[in-house]
């Protein structure tokens, strides 16, 4: 088993096509698992392989930032309903697979609640 997992990282480390294969690999086992029934084990191979993509040296050549997917592992880590992870972790793998860049996302602005320099909006 750890052979097959350091010459699967080997293979991932060659090239982004690597990738895209061992993501393959990961949705032809989870799918099955999921449409017998047991979207627990689904989401857990998806989450492993994103994992792996998530610390693979190549990933800039995939047009995304770790913390971005790291952040989307997260999320997708903190549903509760197993066929909800499951699901996250699919689009995720897809998002990756299609290119999309998978980015931190944006914080909204910042909206001042009292402007201060106005002491007779504060009612002083």
């Amino acid at each position: 088993m750890l052979s097959s997992l350091t010459l699967t990282l080997a293979m991932m480390a060659s090239s982004p096509a690597g990738l895209d294969r061992y993501l393959e690999r990961a949705i032809e086992r989870g799918v099955p698992l999921y449409n017998n029934g047991d979207p627990a084990a689904c989401a857990a191979v998806y989450a492993t392989a994103l994992e792996a993509a998530a610390g693979w040296q190549g990933w800039a050549d995939k047009q995304a930032e770790p913390n971005g997917l790291s952040f989307e592992l997260q999320r997708a880590a903190a549903l509760d309903d197993p066929s909800e992870q499951a699901w996250a972790y699919r689009r995720l793998i897809d998002r990756i697979l299609a290119g999309e860049e998978i980015a931190m996302p944006e914080l909204a602005a910042a909206a001042p609640l009292y402007d201060f320099s106005d002491l007779e909006q504060l009612g002083c």
